[in-house]
């Protein structure tokens, strides 16, 4: 099972989960990413300020396969988030496209989608996920999905 994280998710692990106290869950985000079963977009690590950018980038050199670019198959999947009011306002108001091609990124390779964002509001990851056929987790919910206790 392969995981993408979004920008939110990033913040909060490094912020909430401090490197020195939180061992083995950096551990495991280590491991599942020299695995290639945690990923996530460059359009994230543009979302990111400099401070967490330098973090992830220099995290277990998480370069490379960490921060990737999505396809032109898995773009492809754009046309199936055109019925959502949300995104109609992200194409013309020239803001990061980071969400669209995370769902995208998602869909095409059958991925779950690791989000803060509110799960209720229709402008939002989960929602789009939800009505896209895409499973998408709260952080907590991805520890929980993966067993990890701290």
């Amino acid at each position: 099972m392969c995981f993408i994280i979004d920008t939110d998710s990033l913040i909060n692990l490094k912020r909430n989960y401090p490197t020195n106290v939180f061992i083995s869950l950096w551990d495991n985000i280590k491991d599942m990413k020299l695995n290639k079963e945690l990923i996530s977009l460059k359009e994230v690590q543009a979302e990111l300020s400099t401070e967490d950018r330098i973090f992830w980038t220099t995290f277990h050199d998480m370069t490379g396969n960490f921060f990737i670019e999505a396809t032109n198959e898995e773009m492809d999947n754009l046309k199936e988030l055109e019925c959502f009011k949300v995104y109609d306002t992200l194409w013309c108001d020239g803001e990061s496209l980071a969400d669209p091609i995370l769902i995208c990124v998602g869909l095409h390779n059958d991925y779950t989608v690791i989000t803060q964002e509110n799960q209720r509001s229709e402008m939002r990851i989960p929602f789009v996920c939800n009505e896209l056929g895409v499973n998408c987790l709260s952080t907590n919910q991805f520890f929980e999905n993966q067993n990890w206790k701290f």
